[in-house]
């Protein structure tokens, strides 16, 4: 997983742990490989984190940052929002 080499200043609105940095590579991951969003358990096994609920969590604090978006009820529900100068992993715009 890609860990961001210069980590904004702890407290920041881009402040990540590397719990949120490894989810957030993994749903990249998933939509370059698979074009959908992963799961909880597939997030889970790709990052390493020991429970559901850890993961659970740093979702949520993802979008609070406004890097995800998640529908909830919904298995696959994980939206990226993309930032300024990303492109779309699935389309390349």
């Amino acid at each position: 997983m890609d860990v961001p080499a210069e980590a904004p200043p702890h407290g920041s609105p881009r402040a990540r742990s590397w719990r949120q940095a490894a989810i957030l590579a993994a749903v990249r991951a998933s939509y370059r490989a698979d074009a959908r969003p992963p799961t909880i358990k597939e997030l889970q096994i790709a990052t390493g984190i020991s429970t559901t609920s850890v993961v659970w969590y740093n979702l949520h604090r993802l979008q609070e940052q406004g890097l995800i978006r998640i529908d909830d009820g919904v298995s696959r529900g994980i939206r990226l929002v993309l930032q300024e100068g990303e492109t779309c992993p699935l389309c390349g715009r």
